[in-house]
């Protein structure tokens, strides 16, 4: 979730990366669009590092991160104009990096309006080419379950998929490692779907999960869990809807 900033892909995304797990188990990073112009050569160097378990996807809120449910753009007299320059540009960037999947931010833990977040995202929907699917939010919101989470965005092919786990935002750090990791895994199972195939987005706060936890939530969780990227989550819907 924090890869929207380009300074977090110059210094501080390196340490999670070099996690001796990586590549042993399917995670997804988040691009902020401004990286690809403000350190081209560092974003490269990722591209280049990345094995077939590294997924790329766009991050919050596309151009630039912001929150798109806040009136974004209603300082400027022609605020829907503004809002669609945004997009294009977004659409623009993904694009240039091969990104067909985007998340949104959405305040994470609270009540969301979902006939709201359903309109502005079908404003991405329509003005970025080739979007396959939007995951909104970075932490499970109220009302949120396994049975609501995933769906296809109304007049659209798009899917969605909000986030269904949470962090402990008491524990936010690499200090905790054991209460961390039994944090997540004890969130996956109290939020999974109760119908089997259950289709599940869980979003792991990057400055607390790396590689290595993530890859024994993965053992802990057993044969009835498997991981797969957001590219890979948005095949196994359609395949389930059909």
């Amino acid at each position: 979730e924090s890869g929207d900033a380009p300074c977090y892909w110059k210094f501080r995304q390196y340490e999670p990366w070099e996690d001796p797990a990586r590549g042993s188990i399917p995670i997804s990073w988040c691009v902020g669009a401004a990286t690809a112009d403000v350190v081209p050569d560092v974003l490269a160097w990722y591209y280049s590092q990345a094995t077939p378990n590294d997924y790329f996807y766009s991050a919050l809120s596309g151009a630039g991160y912001m929150n798109p449910m806040a009136g974004y753009g209603t300082a400027y007299r022609d605020a829907a104009a503004v809002f669609d320059d945004f997009l294009t540009l977004t659409g623009a960037t993904m694009k240039r990096l091969d990104l067909d999947i985007a998340s949104i931010y959405t305040v994470p833990h609270t009540q969301l309006d979902r006939a709201e977040v359903d309109r502005v995202m079908q404003r991405y929907a329509r003005k970025i080419p080739g979007l396959k699917a939007i995951a909104p939010s970075m932490g499970r919101n109220e009302g949120d379950t396994g049975d609501n989470a995933n769906y296809t965005l109304a007049g659209t092919d798009v899917s969605i998929f909000h986030v269904l786990t949470r962090w402990d935002a008491q524990k936010v750090g690499r200090e905790w490692k054991r209460e961390n990791r039994e944090f997540l895994i004890d969130d996956i199972k109290r939020h999974a779907p109760t119908q089997r195939p259950g289709f599940m987005h869980c979003m792991a706060l990057s400055w607390t999960y790396y590689p290595t936890d993530l890859a024994v939530v993965a053992e802990t969780l057993g044969d009835e869990y498997r991981f797969v990227s957001l590219g890979e989550l948005d095949t196994l819907l359609r395949q389930a809807r059909q």
